[in-house]
């Protein structure tokens, strides 16, 4: 009798474990499986992201042109900043490599 209850009661046992395993997963991991199933490359996931980004700061009271302006000054001002550290680092590898020394 307890060896029937036993043959019973093992594999709901092991079936909660492999339950409690895959409970562990991070939300990180779950949401990385989400965006993989709903957007394909991480161009359209980087738009999406920031869509929502700007949704989200509209929704806690930011008025559109504030939003435009941090927008601006993040990305575009930034960009500069990057074009001249590449113009620098282009024109250092030219100097090495052609330049006598």
């Amino acid at each position: 009798m307890i060896r029937q209850l036993e043959k019973a009661i093992k594999p709901m046992i092991l079936n909660q474990r492999s339950k409690q395993v895959s409970s562990q997963e991070s939300w990180l991991t779950r949401f990385s499986r989400l965006m993989a199933r709903l957007v394909p490359d991480a161009i359209s996931t980087s738009i999406i992201l920031l869509a929502f980004l700007f949704l989200a700061a509209l929704g806690i009271g930011n008025t559109l042109t504030a939003t435009l302006d941090a927008y601006y000054r993040g990305l575009w001002v930034l960009l500069r900043s990057l074009i001249f550290a590449l113009l620098w680092f282009v024109l250092g590898v030219f100097a090495f490599t052609f330049l006598p020394s």
